[in-house]
């Protein structure tokens, strides 16, 4: 167990998607307006765009759109004000805000907003969080406070917001900024001061460029432990438990490869045929399923059991996933990972859902993958496997195939892109690193606080991050 102890002294919060779940009505507003001039609001503008000042947010999408000369930026927020007046009252505090607003507040630390909004803006969000208001009276909003020349990536804000402190810093590095956007986080470290990343995956997470500077990277504010001294001040410990991993585990599809589009097309295609649609929601819910699990679940939420055979339905998905599934391609960062864990002699499974021959048809054009993993565990038709994830037993049944047992459960790892699969990892003992597909896919509450890490892609992992070797510096695919 490694502790980094900060002197922290004062708090700055920025506000939204960080205490206040406005990033929602923002995109609805700029997806409106984006529409109506026949653009997309796209998650890459988002993240381009999050955390500055409007007008600064406003010119770059119109460059970015190649809107410039065709649409009035005066035209545009006139719009764009118009629809935040009637939705940002609707905001909503974020798990986890209220109670550590009011945690800092009983300890006298000195807390601030500092936001790229201006005053129309922020006096919308906060029309009914007046208690939010009330506990954290400094509020920089640097959208039109003529002493923030420029907004963030840039540290002005920050730095302004240090400077109006009642008491001051000692210095830049006694201050603790919580923020979610990358902006934000850019902002704060040129600033010299401390930073919490609560980033919002779908658009936002910490780069290359940052992501060891920063000092801590949550889910959620609920996830913060702040420990409070005698003195009244703050000191953070930030605890990095090293784990015990001596084994790993590999789920197959939507995280080693890149089959389950394929799987949506063909469902998509067979319930069209009785009027019937594979929607997100019901792709989230069958995924790391067992096929025929998975069918019959289908057919019974979409009620057409008793009206479409289990077993014709299999057979038909079966005829049409035989053409697809040869040509599915490695996910990124899937060979580097797996390359990597063998150099250093960790044990390693594939555990998938799929049977036999579906198993030999995704793989069939990867044979360094299947050099390199030779325990694979085939829950689809494997008789040892009674029951399918979310249910624990693939994950038993993996461990103690291992030539070399594990300890523990406590000792493997899982790599799970499915919500049925971090179930079955949990239920089986294990930790687990989700890398799941937002497009479809809402990680439930009750698991947030279970994952070892959340990622958006496994050339995100860092092996080190939890107590497995680091990558050389030369390593690639």
């Amino acid at each position: 167990m490694s502790i980094l102890g900060l002197q922290i002294t004062h708090i700055i919060f920025d506000l939204d998607g960080l205490l206040l779940d406005s990033e929602t009505i923002y995109t609805q507003v700029n997806t409106e307006l984006m529409k109506s001039y026949d653009r997309e609001y796209t998650m890459e503008l988002k993240t381009k765009t999050t955390g500055m000042k409007m007008d600064d947010a406003i010119q770059t999408m119109l460059e970015h759109e190649h809107l410039v000369g065709t649409v009035n930026l005066e035209e545009y927020r006139e719009k764009y004000l118009d629809l935040l007046s009637k939705h940002l009252p609707e905001s909503r505090l974020l798990p986890g805000a209220m109670q550590l607003a009011k945690h800092f507040a009983k300890h006298k630390i000195p807390t601030a907003i500092c936001s790229g909004s201006n005053t129309f803006e922020f006096d919308a969000k906060m029309k009914n969080q007046k208690e939010l208001s009330d506990l954290i009276p400094l509020h920089v909003l640097s959208g039109d406070d003529p002493h923030v020349k420029k907004g963030k990536p840039e540290p002005d804000g920050f730095l302004e917001t240090m400077r109006r402190f009642s008491v001051k810093p000692e210095s830049a590095e006694n201050v603790l900024v919580f923020e979610d956007s990358i902006n934000g986080v850019y902002a704060a470290l040129a600033a010299g001061m401390h930073v919490v990343m609560v980033p919002d995956l779908r658009y936002s997470s910490p780069s290359e460029k940052c992501r060891d500077k920063i000092t801590l990277v949550l889910n959620s504010l609920e996830e913060f432990k702040p420990e409070i001294t005698e003195r009244g001040r703050l000191l953070m410990a930030v605890m990095k438990s090293v784990l015990k991993i001596t084994h790993v585990i590999f789920d197959l599809d939507g995280l080693l490869v890149d089959t389950e589009v394929i799987f949506s097309k063909v469902n998509q295609c067979l319930l069209s045929k009785y009027n019937k649609e594979f929607t997100s929601h019901l792709r989230g819910l069958v995924t790391g399923m067992p096929k025929k699990a998975a069918v019959t679940y289908i057919l019974e939420h979409e009620k057409l059991s008793g009206k479409v055979d289990v077993d014709e339905y299999c057979r038909k998905y079966d005829e049409m996933a035989e053409e697809m599934l040869p040509k599915c391609s490695l996910m990124p960062g899937a060979l580097k990972l797996i390359r990597h864990l063998k150099a250093h002699n960790i044990p390693m499974a594939i555990c998938t859902g799929s049977t036999k021959k579906e198993f030999e048809l995704k793989t069939q054009y990867h044979k360094e993958l299947l050099d390199l993993i030779s325990l694979r565990v085939l829950s689809g038709d494997d008789p040892a496997v009674k029951r399918g994830k979310p249910a624990p037993d693939p994950f038993l049944v993996t461990m103690a195939r291992f030539e070399e047992k594990p300890e523990k459960a406590g000792n493997v790892l899982v790599f799970e892109d499915a919500t049925n699969g971090v179930y079955a990892a949990i239920a089986a003992g294990m930790h687990v690193v989700m890398v799941p597909d937002l497009t479809y896919m809402k990680i439930p509450d009750e698991l947030q606080n279970k994952i070892n890490l959340i990622l958006r892609s496994l050339e995100d992992f860092k092996p080190e991050s939890i107590g497995l070797p680091a990558y050389d510096r030369d390593n690639s695919e």
